[in-house]
């Protein structure tokens, strides 16, 4: 999954601290406008907060093959209904990011 700029519209680029307690730790940053944009382990939070949204692929005649997130809250079991089974709504997509 790959994170836009919300100045500009570009798509970001990886980087990796080097110094301090973060050292290693990946990051996006703008090549256009070179502002930080986000951790790359919080790219797949969902927006939510119950923690990362989970990626599945899809097996359907339609979709076949595109992989898909959604909230982790999310159950599939039909046998779970409710509000709290559903969680926050979320799913989107990975291609069409």
């Amino acid at each position: 999954m790959d994170a836009k700029c919300e100045s500009c519209g570009v798509t970001c680029v990886t980087h990796t601290t080097s110094n301090g307690k973060i050292f290693g730790r990946k990051y996006f940053r703008c090549p256009r406008c070179q502002r930080f944009v986000m951790w790359v382990d919080q790219l797949n939070q969902c927006p939510c907060g119950a923690g990362q949204c989970k990626v599945r692929t899809a097996k359907t005649t339609i979709n076949n093959g595109r992989q898909f997130r959604f909230c982790p809250r999310f159950r599939f079991c039909p046998r779970s209904a409710g509000v709290d089974n559903l969680g926050c709504g979320l799913f989107e997509w990975l291609d069409t990011f």
